[in-house]
């Protein structure tokens, strides 16, 4: 007798609160590894592009008591110190 197991899929990401723009995220990213975001030109978007991306966790929070603890701030700061400790080549 075979056992099948019902397969799911979860969307998962950060807080509701924590949805923000390209523009926002990429001037934190530039902020912290210490470049001056006027190198950076934004193009106004086209027509019927979504600027803000929702993701839909409730089924996550729900089955698999998803809670995240770790702020966009605090995430990119701990990347680019692992991207440094790793590529230890690259000046930033």
């Amino acid at each position: 007798m075979f056992l099948l197991a019902k397969k799911f899929v979860y969307n998962v990401a950060g807080m509701p609160e924590w949805e923000s723009s390209i523009e926002v995220y990429s001037d934190l990213v530039l902020k912290t590894v210490g470049i001056d975001g006027s190198i950076v030109t934004y193009e106004d978007a086209e027509p019927f592009t979504t600027n803000i991306k929702t993701i839909d966790c409730s089924k996550a929070v729900k089955d698999l008591k998803h809670d995240p603890k770790v702020t966009p701030e605090e995430g990119i700061m701990r990347t680019v110190e692992w991207m440094k400790s790793i590529y230890t080549d690259i000046n930033i």
